[in-house]
């Protein structure tokens, strides 16, 4: 019988691996985050060995992450980004996201529900 009941969030990007650990009642038990210098599997790997897999039960990774990882569930990353900033914050108003090729800003309502999603440097222009 198996036990586990986390879940294990795991975003690759052009530049950084960041892996958040999570409860079922989404709950940030541990994170990890580094820089990968192009060695995204050892880095990764490396990164893994922070965490117990016999607690995991699932593994969601964002869209932006390379198919190195077996069955695990891809979510869009903004929805992933989007996601996590209304379960911290309801009404959250705007979020910046920076990477380390594009950025864009996601726009909320007063109510903090979904607007609009700017990228790069029209981001910038529109949101100031």
């Amino acid at each position: 019988m198996n036990r586990a009941k986390h879940i294990l969030g795991i975003d690759i990007g052009s530049i950084s691996i960041s892996i958040a650990e999570l409860d079922l009642e989404k709950t940030v038990l541990k994170t990890a985050y580094s820089f990968h210098n192009g060695d995204i599997k050892g880095r990764l790997q490396g990164l893994l060995k922070q965490f117990n897999r016999h607690e995991v039960c699932k593994i969601a990774i964002s869209s932006s992450t390379p198919a190195i990882i077996n069955h695990a569930t891809s979510f869009d990353s903004r929805i992933c980004y989007i996601t996590a900033a209304r379960h911290l914050n309801e009404k959250v108003g705007s979020l910046l996201i920076v990477g380390g090729e594009k950025f864009g800003v996601v726009l909320f309502d007063q109510n903090g529900e979904y607007l609009n999603y700017r990228s790069s440097w029209r981001a910038l222009i529109n949101f100031v």
